[in-house]
């Protein structure tokens, strides 16, 4: 990078300075170019720009046509740096020039010398001024820029934290007001992906990038995953903050087009444990065809799955909120034989406690992907649960490695299908404190049984 190039990037502009001849006294221009006069600088070889001349000894104009034109000033010039006469027009000049000196007068050499030297003392002075005050400002525009970002570190921080508590396992994405998120995402132990925004939004909102944040990698996977297929299908409007609390069957649709494609991985994570399936969590529900889709709204649906292991047996139970009616669950072991009619009554008080102990080996997995349950729980005022020996249909199935289930569920007399995936899990913490006999037993002639 030339002097000029770096005093342009500075912002610096070094004036020239003015000296005078002694021995002509023409006034010229120094800069770190050197002497100049009416804005000439010398040129030493003026072959390219004196006429050719033929021996007549007239000028060859075919040939001069091609030599530089320059004005009456710049000869002039030219003769007084050689220290020739100045008068006269241009051919008279041109011909002191071809018989004069092809060097500068000494007188002149100094003077420029000196002249330079006065310049770039000048114009290091200028330089050394323009760089501190660049250096100055640079420092105060990273102070802001620090400031703005530890700025923009807690508001986005504020933002997760708002929305991903302890017990979050759902992935978010944000549209809007994206810059930061990553930063605030990653202080915060969360995992992130940049993704494009749907060629066709429709919102002027809504960024070219956006970015997913959740609890794990596969739960950033699979949203990505659900992003994707709503882009596919440009239905912008149900794209909200928790992508994955739609319809259960949606879920479910989800969870098992992302176990076929390369995110297989990523759902078995949450469900494949020691080869057997891991039913145990979250789970996100949704009813059909039972007569009651309008008092079944799918965003109230849920059920809670756990599991207590003890020495010798275990006990499988549930939470159910339906939105009409809420309880629990309890499943059997599957490995127990159907009892007849005509014995139910006798050995219903036993069957009650045996038929809910399940041996340790005997859990969801290919083997056993159906299980029958009971259940207890209270229900609309204006809908009165009723127990009803003949209906014995309340069985669950479940699927794609333990992160799937359809089922029956009887209520007064009508059969309910309802369908759900697996979108979190429960801490032992949270299971122990459940007491599944009290709250088993807090329920007064309500269980649906055999």
């Amino acid at each position: 990078m030339t002097e000029s190039q770096k005093d342009l990037a500075l912002g610096v502009e070094i004036p020239d300075i003015e000296v005078t001849s002694g021995h002509n006294f023409i006034k010229y221009t120094c800069n770190g170019r050197g002497l100049a006069t009416d804005g000439a600088y010398f040129q030493a070889d003026l072959s390219d720009f004196l006429p050719v001349i033929r021996k007549n000894p007239q000028a060859n104009k075919t040939y001069s046509s091609l030599s530089h034109k320059r004005d009456r000033a710049w000869w002039r010039a030219q003769c007084s740096f050689r220290g020739l006469p100045i008068r006269g027009n241009i051919t008279e000049m041109q011909a002191r020039l071809r018989a004069g000196p092809t060097s500068m007068t000494s007188e002149l050499v100094k003077l420029e010398e000196k002249s330079k030297a006065g310049w770039n003392a000048k114009a290091e002075v200028l330089r050394a001024e323009a760089r501190q005050k660049r250096q100055e400002q640079e420092h105060l525009e990273e102070q802001k820029r620090i400031a703005e970002e530890r700025n923009l570190l807690k508001v986005c921080t504020d933002r997760l934290k708002a929305i991903f508590g302890p017990e979050t396992r759902e992935g978010h994405v944000f549209k809007e007001n994206c810059r930061g998120v990553d930063k605030a995402a990653k202080s915060l132990g969360l995992h992130f992906k940049w993704i494009a925004a749907p060629a066709v939004s429709g919102d002027l909102d809504w960024e070219a990038e956006w970015i997913i944040v959740a609890p794990s990698s596969d739960r950033v996977d699979i949203t990505d995953f659900a992003v994707q297929k709503w882009a596919d299908n440009r239905n912008y409007c149900q794209l909200q903050a928790h992508l994955l609390l739609v319809e259960g069957r949606q879920i479910a649709a989800l969870a098992s087009e992302a176990k076929r494609s390369s995110l297989a991985a990523a759902h078995a994570a949450i469900s494949v444990m020691d080869g057997d399936w891991d039913i145990t969590g979250i789970w996100k529900i949704n009813c059909s065809d039972s007569g009651y889709e309008d008092e079944l709204q799918s965003d109230q649906l849920s059920l809670r799955i756990h599991r207590i292991t003890g020495t010798k047996v275990s006990q499988l139970f549930a939470e159910f909120d339906f939105g009409l009616f809420n309880g629990f669950f309890r499943f059997e072991d599957p490995g127990t034989h159907a009892i007849s009619k005509h014995d139910i009554w006798d050995k219903r008080e036993r069957l009650a406690w045996d038929r809910y102990l399940i041996p340790l080996k005997t859990k969801p997995s290919h083997r056993f992907p159906d299980w029958r349950f009971r259940w207890k729980g209270r229900g609309d005022p204006e809908a009165t649960i009723e127990y009803d020996p003949e209906q014995n249909d309340c069985s669950m199935r479940f699927g794609e490695e333990g992160g799937v289930l359809s089922g029956t569920f009887e209520y007064n007399s009508t059969r309910i299908n309802f369908a759900g995936a697996k979108i979190g899990t429960i801490s032992d913490a949270e299971t122990a404190a459940i007491s599944i006999d009290r709250e088993w037993n807090s329920y007064n002639n309500t269980e649906h049984d055999t």
